[in-house]
């Protein structure tokens, strides 16, 4: 499922977010993801007004990155992968 703009999903009431050093941690329910940076930007722009595209410009101009349609892809594929373990959820709003 591709998400349009970040603002269709929220962050899982339950998830605390816990930075050691340069790795970043998801601890939900007693569980625990671990993260890079790009993951927890990812993280935390969810439930912003902002695309999918502008996630992606960021992260590739941050980075140096020119790739942007690999970027898209992963970026897709961790989102989908976070609403599959229930990290993030689809919200209730409609974006019209």
């Amino acid at each position: 499922m591709n998400v349009v703009n970040l603002n269709e999903l929220d962050r899982n009431e339950d998830l605390n977010i816990r930075k050691l050093e340069d790795i970043y941690y998801f601890v939900i329910r007693g569980n625990a993801y671990e993260a890079n940076e790009i993951g927890a930007t990812i993280v935390n722009a969810v439930g912003r007004d902002m695309t999918i595209d502008e996630l992606c410009s960021r992260i590739a101009k941050k980075y140096d990155n020119k790739d942007i349609n690999q970027i898209k892809e992963d970026v897709n594929d961790y989102i989908n992968y976070l609403l599959s373990e229930k990290i993030i959820i689809h919200n209730n709003s409609t974006n019209e």
